[in-house]
């Protein structure tokens, strides 16, 4: 679905504002105005908060597919790439999802429930042993986490991602 420029920028600016401030700083008036809007033509696209914090879920649905198809496209690697990916947290699925997770509440939580089935689905699909399919996803969760904290908190330098991916993909 193509998507529209203005209601682009809102969502943009509810990410940047979610990671900047939290929930505190996530109103209507706020994102309009980081936007370079009207709170008017912030509800002209989204009805309320609760539309656009709809909205920003399915933003995420969208970016998650788009990543599961990524990963799939090379099967021979799908592992590998989905564990090299987890210490990325620069891309625009991960600023949406860190601000959801921010942000809270049922439907940002259902849509990152969403987002983490579908790797789920992806890697319990690639890997045929239940139990080697869940360490692979808590593998990844961990180095995500790691990631998220900084540079500073990494445990995982390179050559111990070489020698995960190598035992676990």
């Amino acid at each position: 679905m193509p998507r529209d420029s203005h209601r682009d920028d809102l969502i943009d600016a509810a990410v940047a504002l979610l990671l900047e401030s939290g929930e505190s700083g996530f109103t209507l008036d706020a994102v309009a105005r980081r936007a370079g809007m009207s709170k008017g033509g912030l509800l002209h696209h989204f009805s309320g908060k609760a539309a656009l914090v709809d909205a920003l879920g399915e933003h995420l649905d969208r970016l998650a597919a788009d990543d599961i198809r990524d990963l799939e496209s090379d099967p021979e690697r799908t592992i590998e790439r989905f564990l090299r990916g987890s210490i990325e947290t620069d891309k625009e699925l991960d600023r949406v999802m860190v601000a959801l997770a921010r942000l809270g509440g049922d439907s940002a939580t259902a849509a990152l429930r969403r987002a983490e089935q579908g790797w789920h689905d992806l890697v319990t699909r690639v890997v045929p042993d239940p139990v080697q399919a869940e360490i692979i996803l808590l593998v990844s969760d961990g180095l995500y986490f790691g990631a998220l904290r900084g540079a500073g908190f990494a445990r995982v330098d390179a050559p111990m991602l070489d020698a995960l991916v190598e035992r676990l993909a």
